[in-house]
C-alpha cells in the first residue's frame, strides 16, 4: 500500500506481486557464486481481482549474483544491479529467500549481512544501503526435521537524483522491516516467513515535494 501526498493532495494506490523461483549455489566457486531462475512473476493492480504477468517480459528470468564475503547479501553480476529494466527488478525476489547463517547456532545466535547497490525505480537509480540482522529465537523438530524460528530485522536507505515529469528530483528515503522466518538447517533453506515493512521517500524537486509512505506484507512459501 503506497500514500503519496503533493502538497495538499493525497493518494492511495495498492499493489501485489508474487514471485516464483529458484536458485542454488555453485560448488566450489570463489567467490560463492548463486545461479537460478525467477519462474513466474505477476502482480495485483488496486482493485483488479486476478493476477497478471508483467507485459513484455517472458519467462523464465535467469539470474547470477556473487557473494563476496560471509557478511554480505549477493551482487547481482546478470541481469547487472541498477538496470533499468523488468528483469533486473523481478530477480531481486532472490534477496527475500537468501541467508547466510554460521555454521554453528544456539538460541540467542546472532548474525548480520550488509548491502550497498543500485537500484532502478521509473527510470531513477537509487543507491541502497541495507543491514539485516538475524536472531535465532526457538528450535521445534517437525517431521523429523530440525526448524528454527529466527527473526529478521532489516533496515535500510537510499538516495538518487533523476528526472520526473520534466523536472530535476532529488529521491531520499529510510526503511525498517522485520520477519519471522522457519529455516531447515538442511541446506539453510527458509521453509516459510512472513513479515512487514515500512519505506518513507520523499522527492524534493524545483516546482513540488512529494512524501511516499510505503507500507508492505511479506509471505515465504517453499513449494
Amino acid at each position: 500500500m503506497l500514500r503519496s501526498r503533493v502538497d495538499s493532495a493525497q493518494r492511495e494506490d495498492t499493489l501485489a506481486s508474487q514471485a516464483v523461483l529458484e536458485w542454488s549455489l555453485v560448488p566450489n566457486a570463489t567467490p560463492r557464486r548463486a545461479v537460478g531462475m525467477v519462474r513466474a512473476f505477476s502482480t495485483i493492480v488496486g482493485s483488479d481481482s486476478a493476477w497478471q504477468p508483467l507485459a513484455g517480459l517472458s519467462m523464465p528470468v535467469t539470474f547470477a549474483a556473487e557473494v563476496r564475503s560471509a557478511d554480505a547479501q549477493p551482487a547481482f553480476i546478470t541481469p547487472a544491479d541498477g538496470a533499468c529494466d523488468a528483469r533486473a527488478a523481478v530477480v531481486q525476489a532472490l534477496r527475500e529467500t537468501w541467508l547466510s547463517p554460521p555454521s554453528s547456532l544456539a538460541r540467542g545466535s546472532t548474525w548480520r549481512d550488509s548491502a550497498s547497490y543500485p537500484l532502478c525505480r521509473d527510470g531513477i537509480v537509487l543507491q541502497v544501503q541495507s543491514l539485516r540482522v538475524f536472531t535465532v529465537e526457538d528450535a521445534v523438530v517437525r517431521d523429523g526435521i530440525l526448524v528454527l524460528r529466527v527473526r529478521r530485522e532489516t533496515t535500510s536507505s537510499l538516495a538518487g537524483r533523476g528526472q520526473q515529469f520534466g523536472d530535476s528530483i532529488v529521491v531520499t528515503g529510510t526503511g525498517r522491516a522485520t520477519a519471522a522466518l522457519e529455516v531447515s538447517l538442511d541446506g539453510a533453506a527458509i521453509l516459510s516467513g512472513s513479515g512487514s515493512s515500512e519505506l518513507r521517500l520523499q522527492l524534493q524537486g524545483r516546482r513540488r515535494t512529494q512524501d511516499l509512505v510505503q507500507h508492505g506484507a511479506l509471505i515465504i512459501r517453499m513449494p
